[in-house]
């Protein structure tokens, strides 16, 4: 079997610049890309739609929430865009200005929680609630977020020195909401 008997092209999108990330919507046929020049579209049931011209700044993070509702996209010039999903056209709802480059970004499983980095920091922000949930700082270069498919769980990698790395994990205390 060849990649090309099993893969037939649906649709084809040409961003202003490379492509930097790629996410798929849990619901419907969504794809969101993000370019090199801070470009941000949708392929909306391979239609096409422009969620943010380009800014001459990378998106390096790119996530769709658990349930579809938002998404989230950060970059180079430090500001994470919160697209509420439920209308025909996504709406923007909250910019999150973080003062340096976002490379990190992660929803929680089960709510709208969504953890990213921020400098020395990694936020956690309720995207129903519009509010900070808590800020874990003293987290120097983390390299990767990740949350245990329960939720239950934050995972951190973290560049320790050159050549090593630490990985923190604790336990998520959830509002009593999510």
């Amino acid at each position: 079997m060849t990649l090309e008997s099993i893969l037939e092209l649906s649709a084809k999108e040409t961003l202003s610049d490379y492509v930097t990330m790629i996410a798929w919507s849990p619901i419907g046929d969504t794809l969101a890309a993000a370019s090199g020049s801070g470009e941000v579209r949708l392929l909306k049931n391979f239609v096409s739609l422009s969620l943010c011209q380009p800014t001459g700044q990378s998106i390096d993070a790119l996530a769709f929430s658990f349930n579809g509702k938002w998404l989230a996209a950060g970059g180079q010039d430090g500001i994470i865009t919160l697209w509420q999903m439920n209308e025909d056209v996504p709406k923007i709802v909250d910019t999150l200005e973080c003062g340096s480059w976002v490379d990190r970004l992660v929803w929680h499983p089960t709510c709208n929680h969504l953890a990213f980095n921020c400098g020395k920091t990694v936020q956690i922000w309720d995207a129903d609630l519009d509010e900070a949930v808590t800020n874990l700082t003293g987290i120097a270069s983390p390299q990767d977020i990740r949350w245990s498919p329960d939720g239950k769980h934050l995972a951190i990698a973290i560049k320790a020195t050159s050549t090593s790395g630490v990985i923190k994990t604790g336990a998520y205390l959830a509002t009593s909401g999510s």
